[in-house]
């Protein structure tokens, strides 16, 4: 099946008003086929995926929040480094 059909059957099941295993089941199509032509297509139409570089910048009335394993660790702000390194060193990760 060419792209182009797989796009107008997605198109059709946007408007047919029918769920999509519904569609899938009247047309004797595979709803995994199905559900995987309109997530390429869907990828298709947003372009490549682009990473975006995050910068935190701490924020004197949020503490930075560390998790690691199953302990939470909420450190303020102006917290010495050294100290906190020792406490991270500590956790039984």
């Amino acid at each position: 099946m060419t792209k182009e059909e797989k796009a107008a059957l997605i198109r059709e099941q946007a408007s047919s008003g029918l769920t999509q295993a519904n569609f899938c089941a009247a047309k004797s199509i595979s709803h995994k086929s199905f559900c995987q032509w309109k997530y390429s297509q869907r990828l298709a139409d947003q372009g490549k995926p682009a990473f975006v570089e995050l910068v935190a910048k701490p924020s004197p009335a949020m503490p930075l929040v560390i998790i690691a394993g199953r302990f939470r660790v909420e450190v303020p702000a102006g917290f010495d480094k050294a100290h906190l390194s020792l406490l991270l060193q500590s956790l039984p990760c």
